[in-house]
């Protein structure tokens, strides 16, 4: 009896094992986008092709990550129930599991993990949604507008820099003609001060020669 016992003792923990690996690989394959549907016929839906349904190709890598965190939880199932010792019953005990998983669980489960999916992936696509409404955009519009602040900012800058070009070359010009008649009127001054010279000299020459035999003295 306790023999038996045992067995039927694996068998039932085996059979939850089995469950577990189904519930496994359904959210394995809703979560990697393996699963778009419910198992079973559709009702008011249009049924997604094979490659739609699959999410496209098979990954290995995806494959073999699934497998080396299944068989661990077998192992261990196996080893709590039946002290690691495999016999067939184990295997029967965990294919029986999985058919009860997929007749009478599994559309529900399949449903209930798309609409969490689906659920947070709105919740996602709304948090996206929100953050570029008021993250994203405000930024845009802030850096836009502190782009045309910084373009109107150099382009005064710049008309500054023009408009004071222009007044320091209108200066430089007033300063230059300024210069250059003083410069004139000091030529014309010297030069008309050296003719009231030379005027003054010479009719003082000329008057000299003129008074010069009437003072001579008589012999």
């Amino acid at each position: 009896m306790e023999w038996l016992d045992r067995q039927v003792l694996t068998v039932a923990v085996m059979f939850l094992t089995g469950v577990a690996l189904g519930l496994f690989f359904d959210l394995w394959g809703v979560a990697t986008g393996r699963v778009t549907a419910p198992p079973g016929p559709a009702v008011g839906r249009r049924v997604p092709s094979r490659r739609h349904a699959t999410g496209g190709p098979v990954f290995p890598v995806s494959d073999l990550l699934l497998w080396l965190l299944v068989t661990p939880v077998v192992f261990v199932a196996a080893l709590l129930a039946n002290r690691g010792e495999l016999r067939s019953f184990i295997f029967v005990g965990i294919a029986l599991g999985v058919a009860a998983y997929a007749v009478l669980a599994r559309r529900v489960f399949v449903w209930a993990a798309l609409e969490v999916r689906a659920g947070l992936l709105s919740g996602v696509a709304a948090g996206l949604r929100w953050g570029e409404r008021r993250v994203v955009q405000p930024v845009k519009a802030a850096g836009a507008r502190g782009a045309r602040a910084a373009e109107r900012t150099v382009q005064g800058a710049a008309q500054a820099a023009r408009r004071t070009a222009r007044g320091a070359a209108q200066a430089a010009r007033r300063t230059a003609r300024a210069a250059a008649g003083a410069v004139r009127r000091t030529a014309r001054g010297a030069a008309g001060a050296v003719r009231r010279t030379a005027r003054g000299a010479a009719r003082r020459l000329l008057g000299g020669f003129r008074r010069g035999p009437r003072n001579r003295p008589r012999g």
